[in-house]
């Protein structure tokens, strides 16, 4: 009978924090939809405080920071992505846009390059 109630408990704590990160990207998504990328980021910290190691809150923060002009960070956040998912493209295509941004067209061609090397047929590779 304990270990019913405790495997319950289990799920009912999994399920409240499952809520708490869908919510705080919900509200993140509608910031983002009215220009608001400051409190995009904002509702997203605390999810991240707790999990920093996760894909994708490391590539969402990367995108909201480009579209807040806060081009350090963006980077900052897309390395982080590159190195959680190795294998994955779009953090490299956020750090392409990024350096396009602010006129680093070598780092632009180079991580170009790179993509290639995975995916020949990239269009943004290319």
């Amino acid at each position: 009978m304990k270990k019913i109630v405790l495997l319950i408990s289990a799920i009912v704590f999994s399920f409240a924090i499952e809520r708490e990160i869908i919510q705080a990207y919900y509200k993140s998504y509608n910031y983002e939809k009215m220009g608001d990328y400051k409190d995009a980021i904002k509702v997203l910290i605390p999810v991240y405080n707790k999990y920093p190691k996760v894909y994708s809150l490391n590539l969402r923060f990367g995108w909201l920071f480009y579209l807040n002009k806060q081009f350090i960070n963006a980077i900052k956040y897309y390395q982080k992505a590159s190195i959680v998912y190795p294998s994955s493209i779009e953090p490299k295509l956020g750090l392409m846009r990024v350096y396009n941004a602010i006129g680093d067209y070598n780092s632009v061609l180079s991580i170009g390059d790179s993509i290639l090397k995975k995916d020949y047929y990239n269009f943004y590779g290319n």
